[in-house]
């Protein structure tokens, strides 16, 4: 099945950032917050790509499990 991920608000704080972001799917759609460590952020793309795109790539490669 094929997702839309839509990355929304993004909001920092003393351990990394919060985002509110939609998923879609053709028959779906689903609001979710998820939040990403200044840590991981460090680790996946060491600086190089926003956060929200590291996010939104992250959500991707999870919902291709399902």
């Amino acid at each position: 099945m094929s997702h839309e991920v839509i990355i929304g608000r993004e909001c920092c704080s003393d351990a990394g950032w919060a985002f509110e972001a939609v998923i879609r799917s053709v028959s779906c759609e689903r609001a979710v917050s998820a939040r990403m460590s200044w840590v991981d952020y460090d680790h996946w793309c060491g600086g190089s790509t926003a956060p929200a795109l590291v996010l939104q790539r992250a959500i991707e490669v999870a919902l291709q499990t399902l």
